[in-house]
């Protein structure tokens, strides 16, 4: 969860702060083309930021009326999303971003610029790992042999990747995080890379092994995460505004657990990189409780499916059993995923965990049903107003396996926010709804509101006390269909074409 020094009930008076400031390696010149309400010469027009397991990108227009945006490849940016309260910006960054392409379009009476943005992952699904001798690199001196799963991590983020990239990448300590084989396993060979492997899909083999995921932040950091279902609640979305921060557009999609029986085939004999035979091999297996009641024998709805998986560079029985168990628990996380739109949260970051409670129904009903259902895709969306133009300020929030190319019908229904500035004959009340426990989790929210002719108002306060960002009071149509602002994208594109 990123945090924000600013809490949103502190005032009524919000207005959208975009961070938007780029610069080069060598950290001049800099380019400042943040969105400042205050300000009455911005060129940021529209974002369109992903966040998502293992790539980040972004779309960014800008008006370049004069022709004076110079040549910006290769630069880089930590997008912040925040407010401008009273002449200040109140903002959290986003991991790191470069300008990878750029192209200008000429409109009757106007000059756009578009840039194309790529993250770390964007990055690392394309760079070749090189450890070891041209030209496979199959760490021919053994570097990685002898290190634990967490210390692989660390020297690939913190050695190899700031010494190829020439800046300086970190990895937080494990803490709490540590589900006790990312720390303790040994890959031995099985840390030994393939030829021609990426950095991204290296990291995906090895963290594999465990029940972990890893996750970019922003100032070049990386974490390691590990859900687990005891784990607190994040942060609380509401389909009633007088409950908290309100959300609009829900979708929530529940899939069978496959594979339910998983197998895993270990203690290979390899050298030199590569499998010599199974002789000596180990079988180990892990069995859905919710379809095998006395495994092997099968007796779910449904029926059995199996999934095959090779861990040669596991030696024991053990690390087999955890690392099958492990491929089970992932599948049965992605058993519950869907999507939500949110007036945009700058607080919200990947594998956290949000809670979405829907009063829509005469009983209140709880989303997702997995407790170990993660955020596992953002879709930042913002887009100035004038000019014909409908102001967006939104998050898109992907939960579960469910990835940002995956949709769902859109629903081309408009649900306006009132305005965050309360008339002068306001009233302020105090709302404390009663919610029942969900997951062992007591949901705690008392949000201050102000109410007017029978109308309620939020001015929305984090229950975990940090900041939620709500959107400026003229946002009136926060929940735009993404088609729309993708198609105005591929108009702009188009028109360069």
């Amino acid at each position: 969860m990123r945090t924000i020094d600013f809490a949103a009930n502190q005032s009524t008076n919000l207005q959208p702060y975009i961070n938007f400031s780029l610069t080069n390696r060598q950290t001049t010149p800099t380019y400042d083309y943040s969105f400042d309400p205050d300000s009455t010469t911005n060129r940021l027009e529209s974002i369109e930021h992903h966040e998502e397991k293992f790539d980040d990108y972004a779309t960014v227009v800008l008006n370049n009326y004069d022709l004076t945006i110079p040549d910006l490849r290769g630069y880089l940016v930590d997008i912040g999303y925040g407010v401008n309260v009273s002449g200040t910006p109140h903002y959290s960054n986003t991991a790191r971003l470069w300008v990878e392409n750029q192209y200008t379009i000429s409109l009757p009476n106007n000059f756009k610029t578009v840039l194309e943005l790529g993250g770390i992952w964007h990055i690392l699904n394309r760079m070749p790992l090189q450890i070891g001798t041209a030209p496979y690199y199959l760490d021919e001196n053994d570097v990685l042999l002898t290190k634990t799963v967490y210390e692989l991590m660390e020297y690939l983020i913190e050695t190899v990747l700031t010494g190829v990239t020439g800046q300086f990448f970190t990895l937080s300590p494990l803490g709490d995080q540590d589900d006790g084989v990312i720390s303790s396993l040994v890959p031995g060979e099985g840390a030994r890379p393939q030829k021609t492997e990426t950095y991204a899909h290296y990291i995906d083999s090895i963290m594999s092994m465990t029940s972990c995921y890893l996750r970019a932040e922003a100032g070049l950091n990386f974490r390691v995460m590990w859900p687990q279902e005891g784990d607190g609640t994040d942060k609380n979305y509401y389909s009633d505004i007088t409950y908290g921060h309100v959300y609009y557009d829900l979708r929530d999609r529940k899939q069978a657990t496959i594979p339910n029986h998983v197998i895993v085939y270990a203690n290979a004999t390899i050298l030199g990189g590569s499998i010599l035979d199974w002789d000596d091999i180990i079988t180990a297996h892990a069995y859905s409780s919710e379809d095998f009641s006395s495994p092997p024998t099968y007796d779910g709805p449904y029926m059995e499916i199996p999934e095959v998986y090779l861990a040669p560079g596991l030696t024991t029985q053990g690390q087999a059993d955890v690392h099958a168990a492990n491929i089970l628990s992932l599948a049965k996380a992605l058993t519950s995923e869907g999507r939500v739109i949110v007036p945009h949260d700058s607080a919200r970051e990947l594998y956290d965990k949000i809670l979405l409670v829907d009063s829509r129904s005469p009983n209140i009903t709880y989303y997702p049903s997995s407790a170990l259902t993660r955020v596992n895709s953002l879709v930042h969306r913002w887009q100035s107003g004038g000019s014909g133009r409908k102001p967006i300020y939104q998050l898109e929030i992907g939960l579960g396996g469910l990835s940002s190319a995956i949709s769902f019908p859109i629903i081309d229904t408009v649900e306006p926010i009132p305005s965050v500035t309360p008339p002068s004959n306001a009233t302020t009340t105090t709302v404390t709804p009663t919610v029942t426990p969900v997951n062992g989790v007591t949901i705690n929210v008392t949000s201050t509101t102000t109410k007017v002719d029978g109308t309620m108002t939020p001015i929305w306060g984090d229950d975990k006390g940090t900041s939620t960002i709500m959107p400026p009071g003229y946002y009136k149509d926060i929940y735009n269909s993404q088609a729309r602002y993708r198609e105005m994208l591929e108009k702009l594109k188009n028109l360069g074409k």
